[in-house]
């Protein structure tokens, strides 16, 4: 009877043992990353293709920008937009309209009407980022991925009207039509952050503050009525600095 208690004592015992060796190299093996999961170490592609819908409504502005990587935390980020005339009743010609007729009528200051974005009959601009993210952004280990990220943006925008009529005097005491070219340089500093929502689409929030120069040349082509102080074909530049803010939402996928 002892002898028999013995075996089943010592079989139940090489029976756990041999169950909880199993059960410890499954578990070994479900901490491995399985091939053809998300979560396996993979390379990511060069770049994104992203497009900023935000820039209709803020600035009429068709934007669209490609980001390249480079090291596993920086990447090169270039913005191209194409500026075409405001619609009216947009919001940045409703907010600059409020302070006079036709835009605003101010002869100095940030509201000057020559500053206005709404009333150019169009223009481009160009921005690009250095970027450096807080995350490495070469490589994923699963979806959703996302990384803050600090970057340097420069910027260059051209715009133009032709033939824009304006009263200007207190209270409106004359027309003037004229035309303008506009040369505009900044640079900002911006936060964002970037996320990757599987293995195609791709957000990008962004924001920052920064210094703009504007060169603007202009020549006067009519006043009503006649002013003795100017005449038609009269021609002047001006040079404006100003606080140059940027924010903004891209979409789109990884190349």
């Amino acid at each position: 009877m002892f002898k028999a208690s013995l075996a089943i004592l010592l079989l139940v015992s090489s029976y756990r043992v041999s169950v909880c060796g199993n059960i410890a190299e499954v578990n070994l093996n479900e901490s491995q990353p399985l091939i053809g999961t998300d979560s396996i170490l993979t390379n990511r592609l060069f770049g994104n293709f992203k497009i900023d819908p935000l820039q209709l409504f803020l600035s009429s502005e068709i934007a669209a920008s490609l980001e390249f990587y480079f090291l596993q935390n920086f990447s090169l980020n270039v913005q191209v937009g194409y500026i075409f005339p405001a619609w009216k009743g947009c919001v940045r010609r409703g907010l600059y309209e409020s302070y006079g007729e036709n835009g605003n009528a101010k002869t100095k200051g940030f509201f000057y009407y020559r500053n206005c974005p709404y009333n150019n009959d169009g223009g481009f601009d160009i921005k690009s980022e250095l970027r450096i993210y807080f995350h490495p952004v070469k490589y994923y280990r699963s979806f959703p991925y996302k990384s803050g990220y600090f970057a340097l943006q420069f910027m260059y925008k051209y715009c133009y009207y032709d033939q824009l009529s304006i009263y200007l005097g207190s209270p409106s005491s004359y027309q003037q039509t004229e035309s303008k070219k506009s040369d505009n340089y900044g640079f900002a500093f911006i936060l964002g952050r970037q996320k990757y929502k599987n293995r195609f689409l791709v957000t990008d929030l962004y924001g920052g503050i920064g210094f703009k120069t504007s060169g603007i040349n202009y020549t006067i082509l009519s006043v009503s009525p006649i002013r003795p102080s100017f005449h038609s074909g009269q021609t002047g530049n001006e040079n404006i600095s100003s606080l140059y803010l940027s924010f903004g939402l891209r979409i789109g996928f990884q190349l």
